[in-house]
Order: structure tokens, then C-alpha cells, then sequence
């Protein structure tokens, strides 16, 4: 019902049968002006029993900005997306969203003001790629009435309308990430997590999510990137955060953290 027909029968219905508005006719704006700091995290904390996954982390993403998250499996890196989204609440600190403290406001009331992709892409795949888009629009507060042409919009800024009526299950992988970015920018949220966008893509693919990320900065999103290929945050990333054992260790530009001894020893050897 939730993806199907959430504004009931009648609703879904009415879907099928209306006559969707001309994308031109709906409010879709590219070039945001929002600037300064989107995202503060301040002292973010989470125990699980006795064990600590994130610990004392504090950190910034402005608008405009493309920052990294790298480190070693178990680092806490999940966690700290799933306590920014809202999936997991915080033990103590603080996420400041636009200047709003939202370590206590429940996940589906952020949602609009984040999008959130997934390693593995949480696509429906019976269903087709416009309605897949559509499913994120069709629950944003003013913008349901124009969901379908909204996700039109969004496929043709990812070059993807070609796609638009046919299941995701007949496209391969590397489209599933686009589309799950698509989904996940729909709305112009204010802050974009990306977990693993890269993972399991040929280098043309890569090239074409790197190319979408550097789009979407320069229209003024604000994009926290979890990632382990470090030739593509090398690419996109203006600031490289490195966590290990629930701790920031490191920060700064992607060659500056990569030349860091103790990242190197963290990161890097256990990748080796």
C-alpha cells in the first residue's frame, strides 16, 4: 500500500487515469542558493551495550561541499549515517540540520530535508523506474500533487528518461546507483548520504556517478559520501574524514589524508 497506493484506492486510481502535468508546469528548481554549513554534528555518540560504534564525533558539510567518509570496516561509518538519518537515535551530542537540532526528531520527519542511497540499492524491482523516483516525491509535503512529473525531471537531469517505463529488474547494476541517486536528490533535499555509491561499478560507470556528484555540488547540495574506492573520493571529495574504531583520526584534502602516516597504517594496511 506504501508504494503502490499511499494516498489509498481512489488515489491510486486517480494516478493512473489523470493526466500527468507538463514537467515545465512544475516548480522544479536546479542552482539552489542556500549556503553556509548544512550539516554540524557535534559530539555524536552511540553505545551499543558496552560497545562504543561512534564516539565523540564532530564534524561539518556546507552547501556546496562533497565530503568522504573513509575507514576501515567497523569503523562506525554506518552508524554515524544511521544516526544522522534518524535509523538509529543518538546516546549523546547533537545533529544540526540547517541550523535546526534534529538528534530527536523522529526519521520521517527529516526525510525531506535528506536523501539517503544505499550500498546495496533499495530499488523495487518489478517496478518501473519512473515510479521507483516517484516513490521519494509522492511523500514530500507540497509536492505530491506533481510526484510523476517531478520524477520525470529527475531522470532527464541524470540522463536517464530512456528509462523512465521500464522495470528495474531488466537494468543493470550501475544504472541501480543512478537511479537510487536520482531518487534520493528528488525534492532537492538539503543534505544527500551516499553509502557506497561506487562499489561494484565498471570505470565508465564511476566516471558517470562522479560526473552526477560534481553536478549536483554545483547546484549547491550539500553530500556526505561514505566509499572505499579512494581513486573516485580522490575525484569528487573536497574534504576526506577518516574514522577507525568509532573516532575521527583524520581530516583534510583527499592527498593530504591520504599521505598521512597514521591513516595509512589504519586505512590503508587494512585493505592490504
Amino acid at each position: 500500500m506504501v508504494l503502490f497506493a499511499p494516498a489509498g484506492i481512489m488515489g491510486f486510481l486517480r494516478r493512473r487515469t489523470a493526466l500527468s502535468p507538463p514537467i515545465e508546469q512544475v516548480p522544479v528548481v536546479r542552482g539552489s542558493t542556500r549556503q553556509g554549513v548544512c550539516l554540524q554534528v557535534e559530539q555524536a555518540t552511540k553505545d551499543f551495550g558496552g560497545l562504543r560504534a561512534v564516539d565523540n564525533v564532530s564534524f561539518e558539510v556546507r552547501f556546496g561541499q562533497i565530503v568522504a567518509l573513509i575507514g576501515p570496516n567497523g569503523a562506525g561509518k554506518s552508524t554515524l549515517f544511521n544516526l544522522v538519518s534518524g535509523v538509529e537515535p543518538m546516546s549523546s551530542g547533537r545533529i544540526v540540520l540547517e541550523g535546526t537540532d534534529v538528534a530527536r526528531t523522529p526519521i520521517h520527519r527529516r526525510a525531506a530535508e535528506i536523501g539517503r542511497s544505499f550500498q546495496v540499492p533499495r530499488l523495487v524491482p518489478d517496478m518501473t523506474t519512473l515510479d521507483n523516483v516517484a516513490a521519494r516525491t509522492d511523500h514530500l509535503p507540497g509536492r505530491a500533487q506533481h510526484s510523476l512529473a517531478l520524477a520525470r525531471a529527475q531522470l532527464a537531469a541524470f540522463a536517464l528518461e530512456g528509462y523512465a517505463t521500464r522495470l528495474v529488474r531488466e537494468i543493470g547494476l550501475g544504472f541501480h546507483k543512478l537511479i537510487e541517486l536520482a531518487r534520493a536528490s528528488g525534492g532537492e533535499p538539503a543534505l544527500l548520504l551516499l553509502d557506497e555509491p561506487a562499489v561494484g561499478l565498471t570505470s565508465d560507470e564511476v566516471a558517470r556517478l562522479a560526473a552526477a556528484l560534481k553536478r549536483l555540488r554545483a547546484e549547491g547540495a550539500a553530500i556526505l559520501v561514505v566509499e572505499h574506492n579512494i581513486d573516485f573520493v580522490s575525484t569528487i571529495a573536497d574534504e576526506v574524514l577518516v574514522m577507525e574504531s568509532g573516532r575521527l583520526i583524520a581530516r583534510g584534502t583527499p592527498a593530504a589524508v591520504i599521505a598521512d602516516p597514521g591513516v595509512q597504517e589504519a586505512y590503508f594496511g587494512a585493505l592490504a
